[in-house]
Order: C-alpha cells, then structure tokens, then sequence
C-alpha cells in the first residue's frame, strides 16, 4: 500500500515537472511573439514607454502579495493529507486570503490615485512628449490597480499546488498566455491606440485570472463564500509568519525579476527590463515545495524522505535551469 502511494506521488511529481516545463516554454514564445509584435506596431518612443509600463507595474505589485500567496500554498498541502481536514478548513483559509487580498487591492487603488498628481512622470518616464507622458501615468495606475486586484483571482495557482494538480494550473497559465497573444494580435491588426491596447492588456490578464480561479472553485466544488473579518484576521496572522519568509525570497531584491503576473511564470520582465524573464519564479516552487516536502518526509518515514528530497532536488535543477534561461534572454 505504502508503495503504491509512493508510487503515485511519484507520477504527480512527474507529471507537475513536464507540465510546468510545457507551460514555461509556452510562456516563453508568447513573450517573443509578443515583444517582436509590439516592437513593429509601436513608435520607438511608445515602445519604450511600454516596456517601462510593464517593468513598473511588476515592481510595484510583486512586493503586494507579501509571500502568503507560498504560505497558502504550503498549508493547503498540509492539508491535502486529511481529507476530512481538507474539506474543513481548505476554503476558510483560501477564502481568507482572497478577500484580504481583495481588501489591500482596494486600499492599495486608493493609494494609487491619490498619489498620481504628485508624481513627476516626464522625469520617471524621460520624455518631453506631454501626451505619452499623460498617458503613461493613467496606464501605470490603472494597471497597478487592475493587476493588485489579479493577486487576489491569482490564488488559483496556490489551490492547484497545495492540492497536487499542477497540471491545471500549467494548462491554465499556457493557455492564457495564448489567448492573451490572440487578442493583442487582433487589436494591433484593427490598428487600436497605444493607451487602447495596454489597457487591455492588463484586463485580460485580470479576466482570465478570474476564469481560472473559478474554475479551481469548481473543481473542488466550493461556492464563492466571504468569512467573518474576525476568521479573516485570524487566518492572516496565522500565516503571516511564514508569509513573511517567502516575501524575503521574492520580489526585484533577489535579481529574479517581478514579472508583472506575480505568482506565475513571466510574459515580460520587471526588475531586469528584459522581454522573456527568468520564470525562476515558477520553477523554483518545486524547490521550495521540496524542501516543505522533505520536513514532512522526516516525520512520515524514511520512504517519504526520499521521495520529497528526489522532489527537492529536481526542485534545485529547475531552479538552476530557470536562472540560466534568465541571463540568457538577458544577454540576447
């Protein structure tokens, strides 16, 4: 029985790694075509303006998800090995953590616009061209908020791994990334606006994040319900500890790159300016998963050990693997 169960991790090891690596080399096309797209459409100028767009943006809501997204993840596997206990307490705490993070977006949106008429954007965007300027600014914050808002939707991803079935969160994200080029393509083929096309862009993003988290709803059969701001609270300071962990693990300080999708692999780089980043930040999950997998092992058996730290391990080369991909796109 034992073997069988070993067995069975083993394959959904497997299958989690080749649908990942699918999904990041989806990723990485879509940001070529995309970048090579846009760079013949746009003016030089725009260009420009949109590659600092989508640099900015991942700056300033990498930093937003301050690590629960990995805590939540973490406690949801833990959970998944009690059924019983899964179905108990898995929505509370994803439901939880939705809503604050809907509750920071709002606050966050706030923020944003109260802030705008004093910022000096032809200094931060470099340019004398008052109307790019103008538009700049309104793409920024608008994107900003549509994107801290995406965090919250984006937590499918979290359910997916806590849950094993990395599988759909792959097929999800790759087939987003597809649609999401589609529908850029079209709009550069109908020859829409500058300001048109980049705030599309954030909404797409939003809207299929919002596809996706219904869909993982669906899947494990939980009707969308808000918790009491007291369980709410709760919950937060529960993972607050190991949230802030990861959020010292995240974010453009480590050199991985913000990405504009945080949570998933990267269309466009952030911290680096580069059009493919290092989707280090996807695969190093398996890392980061390896090791959480490996303190469980310690206390299951040895069995187990070995199996999460052939886990771990494979996490590691991935990881490698990503940041090598990284200073390559870097050097091209």
């Amino acid at each position: 029985m034992q073997t069988h169960l070993s067995y069975i991790r083993t394959q959904k090891i497997w299958v989690g790694s080749l649908s990942l690596l699918g999904s990041t080399g989806v990723t990485i096309v879509v940001g070529i075509f995309m970048a090579g797209i846009l760079a013949r459409y746009f003016s030089s100028e725009e260009f420009g303006l949109w590659s600092i767009l989508m640099s900015l943006n991942g700056i300033l809501v990498n930093g937003f998800d301050l690590g629960f997204g990995n805590a939540l993840r973490n406690r949801l596997a833990q959970l998944y090995s009690n059924p019983d206990l899964a179905r108990k307490e898995g929505p509370g705490y994803f439901f939880s953590i939705f809503f604050w993070f809907i509750l920071s977006a709002a606050i966050l949106t706030g923020l944003f616009f109260t802030l705008k008429p004093r910022v000096p954007w032809g200094l931060l965007f470099r340019s004398e061209n008052s109307e790019l300027v103008n538009q700049g600014a309104s793409l920024l914050i608008l994107g900003a908020s549509i994107l801290a808002f995406n965090i919250a939707f984006n937590l499918y991803t979290s359910g997916f791994f806590g849950y094993q079935e990395t599988h759909w969160n792959a097929l999800l994200n790759g087939f987003s990334k597809l649609s999401l080029l589609c529908f850029l393509a079209a709009l550069v083929i109908l020859q829409r606006s500058f300001f048109f096309i980049n705030l599309m862009f954030f909404l797409l993003t939003l809207a299929a994040s919002m596809v996706s988290f219904f869909i993982f709803l669906n899947r494990r059969k939980w009707p969308l319900q808000i918790p009491a701001l007291a369980s709410i609270w709760a919950k937060v300071k529960e993972l607050w500890g190991k949230s802030a962990q990861f959020a010292l693990l995240q974010g453009p300080w480590t050199g991985d790159g913000g990405g504009i999708l945080p949570g998933e692999t990267d269309l466009l780089g952030s911290g680096q300016f580069s059009f493919c980043s290092p989707p280090a930040n996807l695969v190093s999950l398996y890392g980061i998963g390896g090791i959480e997998g490996l303190r469980l092992g310690r206390k299951n058996g040895t069995q187990n050990s070995r199996l999460y730290y052939n886990n771990f391990l494979s996490g590691n080369r991935l990881h490698a693997f990503g940041r090598k991909l990284g200073r390559l796109s870097l050097d091209g």
